[in-house]
């Protein structure tokens, strides 16, 4: 894997998931951190999490490497932790990602970068038409991974439009629930900062939510027991 992804710190293969049709298409989709050379850690020259596209051989049961397609891509990377990474399609066959916030939190609650969010996509990487935060909702939005993972330069007061909810720290464990078939319905992990590791709950009934990251921990103020 030299030259294909960083490995350093947190980074490397986050997690994998299985198109809903692959017995006909065979794609699978990985998550990692896209190899520069040296993996810097910068927001306007580090690298990034990205979301590929492999097909696997149905004969070796490998991926082809040079079946490869780029997705999706987040935000460059400030540091090399809280990747996030958790993958997983819904019921409504749209492939659900997260991030986390790089280890700067602040990056967390703006919808202006793909940070400390999940990520709602098509199965091309494409944004769904009824994702919460869309020009058919009345938003300046923009596809952020076509423009290196931020907004246009260009544009004055925009919104990432591949976000389906924001203020998450290190959310790198989800998992779709089996009895929900009317609509998507998932729990979702979150790392805390000081005291408080969440569960939280996500899909369609929290489209746009706000989990609180760094405003709030948990039941709490950031870093309290008690201001809750």
């Amino acid at each position: 894997l030299d030259g294909k992804l960083c490995t350093d710190g947190e980074r490397g293969l986050q997690s994998l998931a299985i198109h809903p049709n692959f017995k006909n298409n065979r794609f699978v989709y990985l998550y990692y951190t896209e190899y520069l050379e040296g993996c810097p850690k910068s927001l306007t020259t580090g690298t990034w999490n990205t979301v590929h596209r492999f097909v696997m051989d149905p004969v070796t049961l490998e991926l082809d490497y040079e079946s490869r397609e780029e997705i999706w891509r987040t935000t460059r990377t400030r540091y090399n932790i809280h990747n996030g990474g958790a993958m997983a399609f819904g019921n409504d066959r749209k492939l659900y990602v997260t991030t986390g916030d790089s280890g700067r939190k602040t990056l967390a609650q703006p919808t202006d970068n793909t940070h400390g969010k999940i990520i709602r996509l098509n199965d091309d990487g494409s944004i769904p038409k009824d994702n919460p935060f869309t020009t058919a909702n009345g938003y300046e939005a923009y596809r952020c991974a076509d423009t290196d993972g931020n907004l246009p330069e260009t544009a004055t007061n925009g919104i990432c439009a591949e976000i389906f909810a924001h203020g998450l720290r290190n959310p790198f464990r989800m998992r779709m629930d089996p009895t929900e078939t009317e609509k998507v319905k998932f729990n979702l992990g979150d790392v805390g900062g000081a005291y408080w590791e969440e569960l939280n709950v996500g899909g369609t009934d929290y489209a746009g939510r706000n989990y609180g990251w760094p405003l709030w921990e948990g039941p709490c103020r950031e870093s309290s027991f008690t201001d809750c």
